[in-house]
C-alpha cells in the first residue's frame, strides 16, 4: 500500500500499533512451528551443555521490553547471577520465552510477573508466576497432562491471539531435557508455571 501510494502516512500511523501485534504473533507462531517441525525429524536429540539460567531470562525479558512496557507490567525478577542449568540451550529459549511470553499476555495491565529460582534436590526450579486471569480447572488439567495433545489458545488481557502450540512444546521440551513442566492456577487468581531442571 505503500509503495502504490493508497496509504497515507497518517493512516498508517493509526494501524502501527494492530500490525506490531499482529506480526509478533505471526513471528511467535512461525518460530513455534519451526521448533516443533525440528522435533519430529529422525535421530533429533537435545544437546543438553551448562546454561546460565539468568542470563537467558534477561535475554528473553529484553526482547518483550515493548510489551511489558504497553501493559505498564512489573518485573520482579529474583534469579541470582549464578543458576546455572544442564539443559539444550535453544530448547530452554523456547520454553522460557512461551511462559514468559503467556504471563505478561494473561496479566492485567500494572500488574506484577514474578521470576525466581529455588533448589530441589537435583533440580533447579523456575517459577513464572503472573496475576492475571488464571485457568479454568479443566484447561489446567489438560496442560498438566502429558499425554494431552493439545491445548485451546485463549485471548490475552489485550486480546492477544495465541494458538495453543506453545503448551505443546513447552512439555515436549522440558520432557526431552529430562525435567518437569507443572501450572497452577484459579480463574481471577493467576498463574504460576514452574520448571524443574536438572542443576550444574
Amino acid at each position: 500500500l505503500l509503495d502504490s501510494q493508497e496509504i497515507s502516512q497518517d493512516k498508517l500511523k493509526m494501524y502501527t500499533t494492530q500490525l506490531k501485534n499482529t506480526l509478533g504473533y505471526t513471528q511467535e507462531l512461525l518460530d513455534n512451528l519451526l521448533k516443533w517441525a525440528t522435533t519430529q525429524m529422525k535421530g533429533f536429540m537435545p544437546v543438553p551443555v551448562k546454561i546460565n539460567l539468568a542470563e537467558i531470562v534477561d535475554q528473553i525479558l529484553s526482547s518483550f521490553s515493548d510489551s511489558i512496557a504497553r501493559k505498564q507490567i512489573i518485573i520482579e525478577n529474583n534469579i541470582h547471577d549464578q543458576t546455572l542449568v544442564f539443559a539444550d540451550r535453544e530448547m530452554l529459549l523456547c520454553v522460557i520465552r512461551n511462559l514468559i511470553s503467556n504471563a505478561i499476555k494473561f496479566s492485567y495491565a500494572h500488574k506484577t510477573v514474578q521470576l525466581s529460582v529455588r533448589n530441589e534436590n537435583n533440580f533447579k526450579v523456575l517459577c513464572i508466576k503472573d496475576d492475571g486471569i488464571g485457568i479454568s480447572q479443566e484447561k489446567l488439567a489438560l496442560m498438566n497432562d502429558t499425554s494431552a495433545q493439545m491445548v485451546n489458545s485463549s485471548r490475552g488481557t489485550s486480546q492477544e491471539k495465541g494458538n495453543g502450540l506453545g503448551i505443546l512444546l513447552c512439555k515436549s521440551f522440558v520432557g526431552l531435557m529430562n525435567g518437569k513442566l507443572f501450572f497452577y492456577s484459579e480463574p481471577g487468581k493467576g498463574t504460576e508455571a514452574k520448571v524443574s531442571l536438572p542443576s550444574v
